[in-house]
């Protein structure tokens, strides 16, 4: 596993050299803590990048989605959010004085430069490596050649965010991932939409052309969509403003070209956080 703080440039240029340096190595030692319960070894931190190594596969995607929801309850000024870009990698290595060598090691590190901001990408061949119920909370992104590999490796991503802890839980109890969903329904205003799992997606924005146009200037034209995926329902966001989510019992967060895996019930909010005192763009949703 490579996993870097994703950001860590902007965040000297918010917070100042102090302040950010500080949370900079707060946030690795998260990072570090999260490592031995889930039999975990770091290898070497690199700036704010740290790489580990893990006595299996499915060890190292729980590892990730901890580490990710770890980090993203990290508590910073001016409600800037920390995450991870995480890339994961199986195979055989070279052990030399503590360190890791070789190709898989290589190959993990091309990986986590793909990744987006609170994304967890690993190699096609290590997600085959893992049980039933770890690779339902997966998806095939693509094939990308990566600078010096002769051939096209395979890239799926870990979609940690479902639940934080079902990962961990879901595998113990050799349970699915998630329970099979059939619908979504969105309340906005008086308006109600579904989206059945038959339907593909629904677009969200200022511009005419989507399925839920909302006019405020804070909405970009093509905001956000949601989409069904393999029995589940994702929101992803393209925005400029980001789109908030608030799960009923959570914490509400922020989305900017990311997206997230619907559960449950709560709010989505385009463009800013949920203000009772100010409704537009927000929306009740429902996964049945």
């Amino acid at each position: 596993m490579f996993a870097d703080i994703s950001g860590s440039t902007r965040l000297y240029e918010r917070l100042g050299d102090r302040e950010a340096s500080s949370l900079v190595n707060s946030c690795l030692d998260e990072m570090k803590s999260t490592v031995l319960p889930f039999q975990g070894r770091v290898v070497m931190t690199i700036g704010d990048e740290i790489l580990v190594a893990f006595a299996s596969p499915e060890k190292a995607v729980m590892a990730a989605s901890d580490m990710l929801g770890r980090v993203g309850s990290i508590p910073t000024s001016l409600g800037y959010r920390l995450t991870l870009r995480i890339g994961l990698n199986f195979g055989p290595v070279i052990e030399d004085g503590g360190n890791i060598l070789g190709d898989t090691v290589n190959t993990a590190a091309r990986i986590v430069g793909l990744a987006k901001a609170g994304q967890i990408l690993a190699s096609k061949t290590m997600v085959g490596f893992l049980p039933a119920s770890m690779r339902e909370a997966s998806r095939d992104i693509a094939a990308f050649k990566l600078k010096g590999k002769s051939e096209e490796i395979g890239i799926c991503e870990i979609l940690w965010q479902e639940e934080r802890r079902d990962i961990t839980i879901q595998y113990r109890n050799s349970r699915s991932i998630a329970p099979r969903a059939s619908r979504l329904v969105l309340g906005l205003d008086e308006k109600r939409y579904r989206l059945e799992r038959k339907d593909g997606e629904l677009t969200l924005g200022r511009d005419l052309s989507n399925d839920i146009v909302i006019n405020d200037p804070r909405i970009s034209r093509w905001h956000a969509k949601i989409e069904c995926r393999r029995d589940k329902f994702v929101l992803s966001d393209s925005s400029t403003n980001g789109t908030w989510v608030l799960f009923e019992g959570n914490s509400e967060f922020q989305l900017k070209h990311e997206e997230v895996v619907l559960h449950d019930h709560g709010l989505i909010t385009l463009g800013r956080r949920h203000d009772r005192l100010d409704t537009l763009g927000s929306m009740e949703f429902r996964v049945e």
